[in-house]
């Protein structure tokens, strides 16, 4: 999808943007839509396809919902899930040495690193 300089994640104006969700819905929801996909396509390739199934996920919520606010409300929790919940941010944060994904890391890690030796003043 080709994106256009409107659609600069990093140069967001929100009163802009908020204006267009009013003005012009369908222009609104097609600079919002290449927004993602830039933003996704400028991420780390090994990143790429998690980053679109949770867009995909949270384009399921704003669909099932009844209301802007319904979607923000059900998209807010879901970030909480994440954070607070089994195998989330803060379980990991607790238990490094147990999450597999961070010892795979930290061995990759290790195996690239140089070691070197500090003399003494």
């Amino acid at each position: 999808m080709k994106t256009t300089k409107t659609a600069n994640p990093d140069a967001l104006d929100f009163n802009r943007w908020s204006e267009m969700s009013k003005a012009d819905p369908d222009l609104f929801e097609k600079m919002r839509l290449e927004a993602i996909e830039q933003a996704i396509a400028e991420a780390s390739p090994e990143n790429r396809e998690r980053l679109r199934c949770l867009q995909w996920r949270i384009e399921q919520e704003r669909r099932s919902s009844d209301s802007p606010m319904g979607a923000c409300i059900r998209i807010y929790r879901m970030m909480w899930e994440r954070v607070g919940g089994p195998g989330g941010l803060l379980e990991c944060l607790r238990n490094p040495l147990e999450q597999p994904q961070l010892l795979n890391t930290m061995r990759d890690s290790e195996s690239v690193s140089k070691i070197v030796p500090l003399k003494p003043r």
